[in-house]
């Protein structure tokens, strides 16, 4: 029993060194990437002194999309019913004096509006 307790305590004893040895040597690895990665860079770039590097071509816009107008705009980007107060109500065209209908809008509904106008 004495025996089997010594050897499970060395065997931890042995895990943990192996532990902080690992820990130790991926330490030194991160060092080392470091430093392979600075040099790494540097010779890339006396490589590319030296040979050349090819660079990418801008695209030419073409003419018809370089003056092309965007219709594209917000409408509280419309300043046009600001300028006057006459412009604030909209007005809705009464067809056939106020006794015809609008296909495709909900026959009842322009009924009541016609009624309350």
């Amino acid at each position: 029993k004495v025996r089997d307790a010594l050897r499970e305590q060395r065997e931890q004893e042995r895990m943990s060194r192996t532990a902080q040895a690992t820990r130790a040597v991926e330490k030194k690895e991160e060092a080392k990437t470091k430093e392979e990665i600075a040099r790494e860079k540097e010779l890339q770039q006396i490589k590319n002194a030296y040979l050349g590097v090819k660079k990418e071509k801008k695209k030419a816009a073409k003419i018809s999309e370089k003056f092309r107008f965007a219709f594209d705009w917000g409408a509280e980007e419309d300043t046009s019913a600001d300028l006057n107060p006459l412009y604030d109500k909209k007005h809705e065209a009464l067809l056939l004096f106020g006794r015809g209908l609008r296909a495709g809008i909900d026959r009842r509904e322009q009924l009541s509006r016609r009624d309350e106008a």
